[in-house]
């Protein structure tokens, strides 16, 4: 069995997301689990929650009618008073334009007038009364409302902390990174049964103090998902998810040769001979690029097998292990 170093490195970001929100978990299997776990918890929290907001509301809510009773009570006989008047003066003006005879329009012309300005500042009273009493009632509404939206405030903050973990799980589940790191995983348990003599280093991420040069074009650094060494060489391996990158997502394949290039430019002094291979791992369709006839591309199921037909053994164990140990560093 192949020696291992390290996790799948799509994997170690995910652990390190959830853990910041204190999760710990083992494998991508449990996040299902825990989300329908926290989700259940949720439910209860925001239950228990709801009944306390409405047992702490319930008196405010009744204290608030009673202060809006009191507020529409206090005028009503006032009101009333100036309902009957205005209805008064209301009958008053409809008697005087009745009268249509010459002598009676000049006699009530005055009458009207008076009568007129009466019911217009009876009407006034009644409007500002009607006025304040609504200006009251809408102060104790508003009231009633901050208290309402204080004390929701407060019962969801009991779990503002489960809401976080929820919308994260679900975050991770849907995720891309997920899916890769699945396939990295899976990818990881076949290079287990390579032999002893073989090293796998896991989410490697390479830096040179100077720029690579491949097809033209200078690089500094590359990813790789599985770094494979073995007395016939170094395999850079990743895994692709089949399909076509998505847009502005790197050509898979160029970035696999990359790699494998740098390890070589990286060791080649140190190492005379050494070789350094490109490997995608592709459970689908690879996708077109001009770096393919570069890079062996291949069933998850496969790579074992094509690592294990090198028979050159161009590095001595201890070169292999020198070279895991200075890569690990």
């Amino acid at each position: 069995m192949a020696r291992i170093e390290g996790k799948s490195g799509s994997w170690q970001a995910i652990l390190n997301l959830l853990a910041e929100i204190g999760l710990q978990v083992e494998s991508p299997e449990e996040i299902a689990p825990l989300l329908g776990k926290y989700r259940h918890a949720l439910a209860e929290k925001t239950a228990e929650a709801a009944q306390k907001a409405r047992e702490q509301l319930q008196p405010l809510e009744e204290q608030t009618r009673i202060e809006k009773e009191n507020i529409q009570q206090a005028p009503a006989e006032r009101l009333a008073e100036l309902e009957e008047d205005i209805r008064q003066s209301k009958l008053h003006l409809e008697l005087f334009r009745l009268d249509r005879s010459i002598t009676g329009r000049v006699r009530n012309l005055y009458r009207i007038r008076r009568e007129e300005k009466r019911l217009a500042r009876l009407e006034a009273a009644r409007a500002e009364i009607i006025s304040r009493v609504e200006r009251l009632v809408a102060e104790q509404e508003h009231l009633l409302a901050e208290k309402r939206a204080a004390i929701e405030a407060e019962t969801a903050q009991i779990y503002s902390e489960l809401n976080i973990k929820i919308t994260t799980l679900q975050k991770v589940l849907d995720s891309r990174q997920l899916a890769d790191a699945l396939l990295e995983i899976e990818m990881l348990e076949h290079l287990r049964a390579l032999p002893e003599s073989a090293w796998v280093l896991n989410g490697i991420h390479l830096e040179m103090d100077g720029p690579v040069k491949l097809d033209g074009k200078s690089f500094w650094s590359a990813k790789m998902d599985h770094l494979v060494i073995t007395p016939a060489g170094l395999f850079a391996v990743n895994v692709w998810r089949g399909g076509k990158p998505e847009t502005g997502e790197p050509d898979p394949l160029e970035q696999v040769r990359r790699a494998a290039h740098l390890c070589y430019e990286l060791l080649k002094f140190e190492f005379p001979g050494l070789t350094a291979r490109a490997v995608l791992a592709c459970p689908g369709h690879a996708p077109e690029s001009p770096h393919a006839p570069y890079v062996k591309i291949l069933p998850l199921g496969e790579v074992n097998s094509y690592i294990k037909w090198f028979k050159d053994n161009s590095l001595t164990p201890e070169q292999v292990e020198q070279i895991a140990a200075a890569l690990r560093e």
